[in-house]
């Protein structure tokens, strides 16, 4: 995976101002095009992105947060792990991200910090815009399977596994031919 590595941005980006989140719900359509579903499948280290719909809906979310949430399919190329074959696969999106604003931390007050916090999930809301489309890269990449597999790839079983896959050896000279061939008679014969 060292595309991964190499190319930091997931070839797609939507970037929102975070005030077009007012009171009512904002609600977004993103269909990537060809040039972001080839980024995409090059960040993710798949043969192939065909396809990237997805419906996002921005919403304020508790006093000065922001809640996304969003739904979407994609079509993926992967690589089978038993068969090594291509083959396509549609996956199913779905998320809900909190982000909250950073809260001034007085400078000798305790902070608590409970587990049982609502916002504990939340990430800090960044300053100016948020980009929808690395949202949407993220949920993708958990969404592509570690291992994939072909729906009819079998693995082999029984005697079909058990059996090594070699090539064969070429056979070496028994020096005791030589023998034979000298006095006529089989190697190992006994005299009688």
């Amino acid at each position: 995976m060292s595309s991964v590595a190499t190319q930091r941005q997931p070839g797609i980006r939507r970037n929102v101002p975070v005030r077009d989140a007012g009171r009512t719900v904002k609600h977004l359509s993103i269909a990537a095009n060809a040039q972001e579903c080839a980024g995409l499948a090059v960040w993710l280290d798949v043969p192939g992105v065909k396809s990237l719909n997805a419906e996002i809906d921005l919403r304020l979310w508790q006093r000065d947060g922001l809640a996304i949430e969003g739904s979407g399919t994609t079509t993926v190329t992967l690589l089978c792990g038993v068969t090594g074959e291509a083959f396509d696969e549609v996956l199913t999106l779905s998320f809900l991200r909190h982000y909250a604003a950073a809260a001034p931390h007085p400078a000798r007050a305790e902070i608590d910090l409970s587990p049982d916090d609502s916002d504990s999930d939340a990430e800090e809301l960044p300053q100016g815009s948020i980009d929808l489309g690395a949202i949407l890269a993220e949920e993708l990449s958990l969404a592509v399977p570690a291992w994939p597999r072909k729906p009819d790839a079998v693995f082999a079983t029984g005697e079909e596994a058990a059996k090594p896959v070699a090539a064969e050896e070429p056979k070496k000279p028994n020096p005791f031919n030589a023998l034979k061939d000298l006095t006529g008679k089989k190697p190992g014969a006994s005299k009688t």
